[in-house]
């Protein structure tokens, strides 16, 4: 007999019931089986709850519950295995058993409830089913090796361990360098503990709010090993604030890299939420922390975080921001968050954002084009201040403006299309995706240092070179400027990579980009010229080139334009400008606009029906800095 839920929780929002597993005694093959009963949280229950991927697994493992057969996923069954004792009864709460999936008006009582669930839950067992059994026990010796470190260095420093979580204060631990021998050390070891990271758990939205809700209670069940999160965490924090992870991950690929990121996200995350005592963190900067982390119903991109948000409208603590509901339509729910942030916030910051995707099409059916998809995996930058949402509520003048005079933001929302206020000053004639053809080779394993250096100096001048670099001229002609300074100025985006003098800065750029073109020309020569090792040759034709700088000095401003590779296309407009932008939609004919309210020039695509589709921010160098804004040029944009 297949398994019936038999009392709808349908109140329980109010009743505050929930139900708990009961695993019954037993070991090794012997079958599971559970009883359900439901229980009110105000009863203080006592049970562990559950955190897992599904995965994207179809449930296809057979277990007793209440004596019917009840089917689960392969990770949740194994979970449920390891987590039985032999000779008591074990209680836990498990989300796929103890909310009827099928029940749509239950999910929107009981989601609701996850955050107290998760709170009031003894312990959080964290489900890490390994690919690789024999890599847990070194991923979990490395963890406590870093652990070990961690507390070394903090008494030598006079800081406490909670110190290490402070994402904003990185300076104090500036001073730990270890030593060659122990960076050799780690780096050969250091895989194991990238495989764990790059475990799916560590990639689900949902997850986020299990361990940030846990506090110190939570535990990760990997191979045969336990794990405390703690752990984890001082591990984590100290290689990030150090140079460890920077020196180990410079030979790795690019999906470990996003592992990393996301973890060390995460990890930021549960401290602010601690920190933060219950009060929650801004929806937007959560979101946008967030962006890379997946589910299987795009509705918990948003319904996930609820739990650790501030989710009440500003001054009515009383009036959820966002409730619940999984009867409403994706794009619809998408479109309403974007309607109340684009009323919450000063400025229209949720329509630059917009534009940021992974993809030509959004995967929402039916989203309007100014309304950001939360279902595509987006790497957002890491260090956003966690007073995000805050900074934006109030009127203040950023470091830069599409205007440059602060005009207030217009809008306007009828059904699904957006009308704004701006006026059109330029055209992208042509579009270049020189740093994103290089993506690849950079995050394969084998591209050493060397080659690395060789593909930075060689994108450094095929992008230089795109803009209109040349040895005739050295003029940049929309504003008059030195050709370079403004190619260093595009490439960072309007701010200096590093604290150099911008002569330094032009002089190291100079020189990069002469190497590259030397490169180039060196690997299009015909007939080729290679009479021994390719490497060496291309070595000792760069190092032709004077460069008395330090590696110190042109690391930081390699470090200073990290960004490159998210800012992946370079245009150039019908009016000469250059520019860059992270959109992949980007087309020649997209055009330029200044528009009120939006911090940066922005692209927008004509369509069929005199409307237009917005394709995303833009760094457009000199009319960033030098277009006088004209209000009497507004007029209404239509966005659909």
């Amino acid at each position: 007999m297949m398994f019936k839920y038999e009392d709808p929780l349908h109140d329980s929002s109010k009743t505050q019931t929930i139900r708990l597993i009961d695993l019954d005694p037993g070991q090794g093959s012997a079958p599971l089986s559970c009883q359900l009963r439901c229980v009110s949280l105000s009863s203080q229950p006592v049970y562990a709850a559950l955190s897992y991927s599904w995965g994207g697994q179809t449930p296809s493992e057979k277990f007793s519950c209440n004596g019917q057969s009840l089917l689960v996923t392969r990770n949740l069954h194994a979970a449920l295995r390891r987590f039985r004792n032999v000779d008591s009864v074990v209680t836990v709460w498990a989300d796929a058993i103890c909310i009827n999936q099928q029940d749509v008006d239950e999910k929107n009582q009981q989601v609701p409830l996850m955050g107290k669930i998760f709170s009031q839950a003894k312990e959080v067992k964290v489900w890490l089913d390994p690919s690789d059994k024999d890599d847990t026990e070194l991923a979990v010796e490395r963890i406590t090796e870093l652990v070990q470190l961690a507390q070394f260095y903090a008494e030598k420093l006079s800081l406490s361990m909670h110190d290490l979580q402070d994402f904003d204060d990185t300076w104090r631990w500036g001073s730990v360098k270890l030593d060659d021998i122990t960076r050799l050390d780690f780096n050969a070891k250091w895989d194991p503990l990238f495989r764990l990271l790059q475990n799916v758990w560590f990639s689900r939205v949902w997850i986020i709010q299990e361990v940030a809700l846990s506090g110190e209670r939570a535990w990760l069940y990997y191979g045969d090993n336990i794990l405390s999160w703690k752990d984890l965490v001082t591990a984590l924090c100290f290689a990030s604030h150090t140079d460890i992870l920077s020196q180990t991950m410079r030979v790795r690929g690019d999906e470990t890299a996003r592992a990393v990121m996301r973890a060390t996200r995460l990890v930021r995350t549960t401290g602010a939420v601690a920190d933060s005592k219950g009060a929650g963190l801004g929806l937007f900067w959560l979101l946008c922390m967030h962006w890379e982390s997946a589910a299987t119903d795009p509705r918990d991109n948003i319904y996930g975080l609820l739990s650790i948000a501030r989710n009440h409208e500003v001054g009515d603590p009383d009036t959820p921001f966002i409730t619940p509901d999984y009867h409403s339509d994706v794009a619809a729910l998408y479109q309403q968050v974007a309607e109340k942030f684009l009323a919450r916030f000063s400025w229209l910051v949720i329509i630059e954002f917009a534009g940021r995707r992974t993809a030509k099409d959004g995967k929402v059916p039916g989203l309007p084009s100014w309304v950001p998809d939360w279902s595509q995996l987006v790497n957002v930058a890491m260090h956003l201040p966690l007073t995000l949402d805050e900074n934006l509520e109030m009127t203040f003048e950023p470091d830069f403006l599409s205007f440059k005079d602060i005009v207030p933001k217009w809008y306007r929302v009828n059904g699904s299309i957006l009308t704004l206020q701006g006026y059109f000053v330029d055209e992208i004639v042509e579009t270049s995706d020189i740093f994103n053809t290089t993506r690849e080779k950079l995050a394969l394993p084998d591209t050493d240092l060397t080659e690395r250096g060789f593909l930075w100096c060689k994108n450094l001048f095929g992008v230089a070179k795109f803009w209109g670099y040349s040895c005739e001229s050295d003029i940049y002609s929309p504003t008059g400027k030195n050709l370079i300074d403004s190619i260093v100025e595009t490439l960072s985006l309007g701010q200096p990579p590093t604290d150099l003098p911008a002569t330094e800065i032009r002089a190291i750029l100079a020189m990069f980009i002469k190497r590259g073109q030397m490169l180039t020309e060196f690997e299009n020569s015909s007939p080729p010229r290679l009479t021994r090792d390719h490497g060496e040759e291309a070595q000792e034709l760069v190092s032709t080139i004077e460069c008395p700088w330090t590696a110190e000095s042109m690391g930081g401003i390699v470090h200073g334009l990290r960004h490159l590779w998210n800012f992946i296309f370079a245009f150039k407009t019908k009016k000469g400008h250059m520019g860059m932008m992270s959109s992949l939609a980007i087309e020649v004919g997209d055009r330029i606009a200044l528009v009120r309210g939006l911090l940066t020039p922005t692209a927008l695509r004509p369509r069929s029906d005199g409307m237009w589709s917005v394709i995303g921010e833009t760094y457009t160098h000199g009319i960033m800095e030098d277009m006088v804004s004209d209000v009497e040029k507004c007029h209404d944009i239509l966005i659909a």
